[in-house]
């Protein structure tokens, strides 16, 4: 077994080595930076349409009803929880489960509504896309 392990590394060039290192560094930063969001505390509940974006307060219970493309969707938010109780769409997976961790979203792409929880701290990303003017 011993011999099998020697034939295999050294059957690896320097390249290849390189680039196993490089694709174990780029997958570990990917993952701390998913995790990094996740654990930010989401303030607001902001819901995406064809005519515009809304921002709520995750700390208001409330039923808010938006237009998308196909008709209305109603978006409960409840102790820190946020589900769609309706939407107008076929398949309706978009109810099927809620969401409440920071960058979590529910989306019902057949009527063009996308709820996102967004905390109000900033990330380096978002920073920089402050930065950008077009």
């Amino acid at each position: 077994m011993a011999k099998s392990i020697k034939k295999l590394f050294s059957s690896f060039k320097l390249l290849d080595i390189v680039a196993l290192i490089l694709v174990l560094a780029f997958s570990l930063i990917l993952t701390l930076n998913y995790y990094r969001k996740s654990f930010l505390t989401p303030e607001s509940v902001e819901i995406s349409t064809r005519n515009g974006v809304t921002l709520i307060p995750l700390s208001k219970n409330t039923i808010y009803t938006v237009n998308g493309i196909l008709g209305d969707t109603v978006i409960k938010v409840e102790n820190g929880n946020v589900n769609i109780l309706s939407s107008p769409c076929r398949e309706k997976t978009c109810m099927s489960h809620g969401i409440s961790k920071n960058g979590e979203s529910l989306i019902c792409l057949p009527n063009g509504v996308v709820v996102t929880l967004k905390s109000s701290h900033k990330t380096a990303e978002e920073a920089d896309d402050a930065l950008v003017s077009y």
